[in-house]
């Protein structure tokens, strides 16, 4: 655990865990209360701002990653999630290629060793592994399980320091950040991303051709999000707060746009809608999330926020609109969608069983709405539906929205591409035509007609001559 004392402020609808840098319990109580009011004063920036130690102010350097981040998120009008996602791609690249360490995280590290080591003990013990020393109490852990962990913990070391940025309930999280954001803007050129991303696809190759290809595609994609915090709107306004250095970061660079890798078809449709039917008959969470992907073509999200009102029984139809729960991905995605018979039937037959109102989700959730960050609330239902999934055959990363584009290939097969692309609510065609249909070809060359419509075979005195080889062959051996 961590010497400091932290506090956790939610206000204006962000909520934050502070490290107020006191070991004091009565000296950490009234810095937590003086940041509380300036916080609901002057808001996170003047707050955050005004904990930093005076090496952490704007100096000659300029000012440093967090202080710029801390500027553009006023001026940012997208979704707060959408930022989160380009600070943390920003923060990758930093850490990654300044290879940042964090001071005085000696005992996070050893911590999230040790909890590691712990898992390894259990995990061995379920599998009744010799390598781990047996579990003879239920509550306590015996001498030898101490020892064990002890030894174990110092090869996971390693291991832990580099997940340090994930373990979100442990403060490491919080410790890389700090470290990340106390690095010069100034410092973080073009050139040094471009060695970034080098280095990682060198690495890459050294494995193999499809790693680095893998690597390829990833290290842009970190570059294009990361690049979209300097966005040319928003750098005028970040001025009026403070000096930035020129050219900015990500100015000289250039990076290729993103490539969209078409879809192939993993599993049938009416295949899986035919295993569906005998294998998912007692679980009722997932057959909705199954059908709602796979019979509708509604994105996860919109899965989980969907209510019992967006459905309409006599038309057989289902409304994808902006709710108090999801914003949708964008203008283009709200829609009528007409459902099949068979779908509309079993999701009335669902409405009545549960008795359920229209404000009423469709699926029952297991945690609460929360709009700020990128979580689900049917996340356990949607687990149990991708290990079915992937038990059918599809192996891709994201397996519910593989269904999505299942459903929209059979459009497309039925309809044609516009149909397609109208279904699944895209802004135009091109994406359609660039992804979401299978890309194999369904037309062949005409060779027959240039040849006659004759059948291509070996003549009959090749094939003689050929048997006749073979059998020279089987009496050598």
């Amino acid at each position: 655990m961590s010497s400091s004392y932290y506090v956790r402020i939610e206000h204006g609808g962000v909520r934050k865990t502070v490290n107020l840098g006191v070991a004091d319990k009565s000296a950490a109580a009234t810095k937590a209360k003086d940041l509380y009011v300036l916080v609901r004063g002057k808001g996170w920036d003047a707050a955050l701002q005004s904990l930093l130690p005076p090496d952490k102010k704007i100096g000659k350097k300029g000012p440093t990653i967090g202080q710029y981040i801390a500027a553009a998120r006023a001026f940012f009008d997208g979704r707060q999630t959408t930022f989160e996602d380009y600070c943390r791609n920003l923060r990758q690249i930093v850490s990654e290629a300044f290879k940042i360490k964090l001071q005085g995280s000696d005992e996070l590290i050893d911590g999230k060793a040790q909890r590691m080591a712990l898992k390894a003990l259990r995990d061995g013990q379920k599998a009744g592994s010799k390598e781990v020393p047996p579990r003879l109490a239920l509550r306590k852990m015996e001498s030898r399980e101490f020892v064990w962990v002890e030894k174990k913990a110092k090869e996971f070391r390693k291991e832990a320091a580099s997940l340090l940025r994930y373990d979100y309930r442990n403060k490491g999280r919080d410790a890389w950040v700090e470290a990340v954001d106390a690095t010069p803007l100034a410092d973080l050129t073009s050139a040094t991303v471009k060695e970034w991303q080098v280095s990682r696809i060198r690495a890459a190759e050294k494995i193999s051709p499809l790693a680095r290809k893998s690597a390829e595609v990833s290290t842009a994609t970190v570059i294009r999000q990361a690049r979209s915090l300097f966005k040319k709107h928003m750098i005028p306004m970040v001025r009026t707060k403070m000096a930035l250095p020129d050219p900015l970061p990500f100015a000289e660079l250039k990076v290729e746009a993103g490539r969209i890798s078409r879809f192939k078809v993993q599993v049938e449709l009416c295949d899986l809608m035919q295993s569906a039917v005998t294998e998912l008959s007692n679980d009722r969470e997932v057959m909705k999330a199954l059908l709602l992907a796979a019979g509708a073509g509604l994105r996860k999200r919109e899965i989980d926020s969907l209510t019992w009102d967006a459905l309409d029984e006599k038309k057989q139809t289902l409304s994808v609109a902006p709710t108090e729960h999801y914003g949708l991905k964008s203008r283009d995605s709200a829609a009528v969608i007409p459902l099949a018979p068979e779908i509309a039937s079993f999701l009335s037959q669902c409405r009545k069983l549960e008795k359920a109102q229209p404000s009423d989700f469709m699926l029952k959730g297991d945690y609460k709405v929360n709009t700020k960050v990128r979580s689900y609330r049917c996340d356990v239902t949607f687990e149990r539906l991708m290990e079915w999934l992937r038990a059918q055959g599809i192996t891709d990363r994201k397996p519910i929205h593989h269904l999505r584009k299942l459903a929209g290939e059979a459009v497309a097969r039925q309809a044609g591409i516009y149909a397609a692309s109208r279904y699944l609510r895209h802004s135009g065609v091109k994406v359609t035509e660039a992804s979401y249909v299978d890309g194999t070809a369904k037309v062949a060359p005409d060779i027959g007609s240039l040849l006659g419509d004759k059948v291509i075979a070996f003549p009959v005195a090749m094939e003689a001559a050929m048997d006749e080889r073979k059998t020279k062959v089987s009496a050598r051996k």
